[in-house]
């Protein structure tokens, strides 16, 4: 067996893990996922690797012995790219269980299809006796199931279509399970179409497809959007397009390249509202190139898209979403926080009131952000941009409330041009964020996200040390 194929056995524990254990198994889950990262990050910087830790290298050259003497063999990038497709097809048939979130799309795409709103309706409120009784069934299951009933949804118009085919599926099928199997194949399919992106931009700019396995292969990837059905490799899909459509645009200023970033940068608002983070730096590199008719036209076209979106979902929108929808999101929810808890704390401390530090960090976010793409708006190279886009994110993340650990993987789509090290570090450290739900009451662990951040935040030197040690000139103004 060659050292390579030994590889595939260090992700079968986090394969495991999905298939047997539960939220609360804290200890299994970073115990399945260290092998499994420690194998990803072999695969991406072999060379790299072995030339920094000569020590490490003879270490496991004794291990692989027992294997075999050939332990030189590299597979090429089509047996990986199969590899990432056999993990995902096993977590295909594994039950979600890191997050109860695969329930509450059902519930959505079961209330789109009976022709109400899951924006306007909570579901501890709902009166089961509208749905038919096959129906009531099903509805009767899912609200058992859900830890959000009292919320309503916060699921933009895009994503509310694709839970209505799931839901749709599970009504064909009389099957929670099925609906749940349709919903992961939409997902696979985004997964291949994110896959797909990433293979073109790389080849069309003359750089190594290897690159595109720092999304394929990441364990985290796998777990949370194979394995407990995340929506992110939707928005991830239209992300990507959006920053490669505004660079492509600015290499040839053509019109229909710029309309293709705002098409997709409209559909990934209409998929998860984050992606607005990055329309103050679009703006200001237009406001640069001076094209203020295409500003206009283009600005209208994408309010019109979102309000003809919302018309469907109109019924006491905004009033009811400030009160107990993405209001309280923003203003109560918390897990896995930063900067904001660090300021919590403090507030706390003085005796201060502590309910300021959300609001504190949404103006500093909206500060760093808006400081960053005004200074970001000449860069004109692939990899500018992209790290535009990820540093964008990055400041929008350190001072939320709330970082679950799939929240952060357009950072790692971004990665994959960005040459940053940080994204793939933080894939395996925000793991221990799950270190909440090791016992009831839930509760952060200050101790283990003291550990995240601060190596987090140690990688972030580096990578900022590095890029500054290669771009002189950039020093006094690049961040992170």
């Amino acid at each position: 067996m060659s050292k390579d194929s030994v590889l595939f056995l260090f992700f079968l524990p986090s394969v495991a893990f999905q298939i047997f254990g539960e939220r609360k198994d804290f200890v299994f889950l970073i115990a399945a996922h260290i092998p499994a990262f420690a194998a990803y990050f072999w695969i991406l910087f072999p060379k790299e690797i072995e030339d920094r830790f000569p020590r490490f290298k003879k270490s496991v050259s004794k291990i692989l012995i027992f294997f075999s003497n050939n332990t030189n063999t590299e597979f090429s990038f089509r047996t990986w790219i199969f590899f990432g497709l056999s993990l995902r097809f096993v977590m295909f048939f594994s039950r979600p269980v890191l997050s109860e979130d695969a329930i509450r799309f059902l519930w959505d795409g079961l209330l789109v299809h009976e022709g109400i709103s899951p924006f306007s309706v909570l579901p501890k409120e709902l009166d089961l006796s509208i749905f038919e009784k096959a129906a009531r069934i099903y509805a009767e299951e899912l609200l058992n199931e859900m830890n959000s009933v009292k919320f309503y949804s916060v699921y933009p118009p895009l994503l509310q279509f694709l839970f209505f085919l799931s839901a749709k599926g599970m009504l064909w099928f009389q099957n929670v399970a099925a609906g749940i199997a349709i919903w992961k194949t939409i997902l696979f399919f985004a997964e291949l179409g994110v896959l797909f992106l990433l293979c073109k931009i790389l080849k069309e700019n003359g750089l190594p497809l290897r690159r595109s396995l720092i999304y394929w292969l990441n364990p985290l990837v796998i777990l949370e959007i194979s394995g407990n059905a995340h929506p992110e490799p939707v928005l991830l899909f239209f992300l990507i397009g959006a920053v490669y459509f505004l660079w492509k645009w600015n290499e040839r200023q053509k019109t229909e390249d710029f309309l293709l970033h705002v098409f997709f940068l409209s559909l990934g608002i209409l998929t998860k509202i984050t992606p607005l983070v990055l329309l103050p730096w679009t703006v200001f590199i237009l406001v640069d190139r001076k094209r203020f008719s295409l500003l206009f036209i283009t600005s209208f076209l994408a309010t019109v898209i979102a309000l003809v979106a919302l018309f469907f979902f109109r019924e006491s929108f905004f009033e009811k979403q400030y009160d107990s929808g993405i209001g309280v999101f923003f203003r109560l929810f918390e897990f896995n926080g930063s900067f904001y808890y660090l300021l919590r704390e403090f507030l706390r401390t003085i005796g201060a009131n502590f309910y300021l530090a959300g609001k504190i960090c949404g103006w500093a976010a909206l500060f760093f952000i808006l400081t960053f793409s005004f200074r970001r708006k000449k860069k004109t190279k692939l990899v500018d941009f992209f790290r535009s886009a990820e540093t964008i994110y990055l400041f929008f993340f350190l001072f939320s409330t709330t970082i679950h650990p799939w929240y952060i993987l357009p950072l790692l789509a971004f990665g994959v041009f960005s040459g940053k090290i940080f994204p793939l570090v933080w894939s395996a450290l925000i793991l221990l964020s799950y270190s909440t739900y090791e016992s009831f009451p839930y509760r952060d662990s200050f101790f283990w996200i003291g550990i995240e951040y601060g190596i987090l935040f140690f990688f972030l030197h580096i990578d900022y040390k590095l890029f500054s040690s290669l771009n002189p000139s950039t020093r006094s103004s690049t961040t992170t």
